[in-house]
């Protein structure tokens, strides 16, 4: 039981049961820290969702909603028969050691009452987390003077990326 435990802190594959934060999303962040930190690399085969159940100690629902979120998201792919592995496509995944010291990435909407407004900041919340920066979603009430406030403060707090839906000036 002890080489077990240190095995997991050897690991850093603690799954901290009693957090607030979900078990799939212990075991989802766990994986992609492995994929980013180069312990799995592209094309590697990751454990089966039996094994991963025993190593986190946890039951095998948490671990198939982390597995099957991170196939969606690219960071895996399933081979029906072979198993699950790194995907060979992670050009846009950095290492954590490449990553900028503030990976922020800023979304200025100029209202939010359009009904695409909540799917533009959902695909681009979820592609910004695939590669590894936090975001911060602005509404400029369709003003241009609220827009550039936005900007200056995103630069300001050196965010590496501002994407603009300029309101209509006519």
């Amino acid at each position: 039981m002890k080489d077990n435990s240190e095995n997991k802190e050897k690991n850093n594959n603690h799954i901290n049961k009693n957090s607030r934060i979900p078990l799939y999303m212990q075991v989802k962040d766990l994986i992609i820290n492995q994929i980013k930190t180069g312990e799995f690399r592209s094309g590697d085969i990751i454990p089966a969702e039996v094994e991963l159940c025993k190593m986190y100690d946890i039951s095998r629902f948490p671990v198939r909603q982390a597995m099957l979120e991170l196939v969606d998201e690219g960071y895996l792919e399933r081979t029906r028969g072979k198993g699950t592995f790194v995907s060979n496509d992670l050009t846009c995944i950095k290492p954590i050691s490449y990553q900028s010291k503030n990976p922020l990435l800023g979304l200025i909407l100029g209202n939010l009452t359009a009904g695409f407004s909540g799917m533009i900041f959902s695909g681009f919340q979820k592609q910004a987390w695939k590669r590894g920066y936090f975001t911060i979603a602005c509404c400029s009430e369709s003003s241009p003077d609220e827009e550039i406030l936005y900007i200056d403060r995103l630069i300001e707090n050196q965010a590496q990326g501002i994407v603009l839906f300029p309101c209509n000036n006519s």
